[in-house]
């Protein structure tokens, strides 16, 4: 924009945004193996497939009602430390 004759500048935005982890987003990530097998096991199909992508979201919500409030605190806990720092080494791209 100009301004009486000068360029008003404005600030650079920066390249890269950290991400905003949920619990159920960490709780999803540590567990992804255990959901995988639950989803396989209630769909009674392979990873992928339409019946599996579909009962996904029922296995994911089944261990999730399975956690303690004191699970759910860790999990928030976890996800603020990610949202607000460095994620694990494992997690970072190479």
């Amino acid at each position: 924009m100009f301004l009486q004759g000068r360029a008003k500048r404005r600030a650079k935005a920066p390249a890269f945004e950290r991400r905003k982890w949920s619990y159920i987003e960490v709780f999803t990530f540590i567990n992804s193996s255990r959901i995988n097998d639950l989803a396989v096991k209630l769909s009674k199909d392979k990873p992928g497939s339409r019946r599996y992508l579909g009962v996904y979201k029922k296995a994911l919500s089944r261990l999730e009602k399975k956690l303690t409030e004191e699970d759910r605190r860790k999990y928030r806990e976890t996800a603020k430390k990610w949202s607000e720092g460095k994620l694990p080494r494992n997690m970072q791209q190479e």
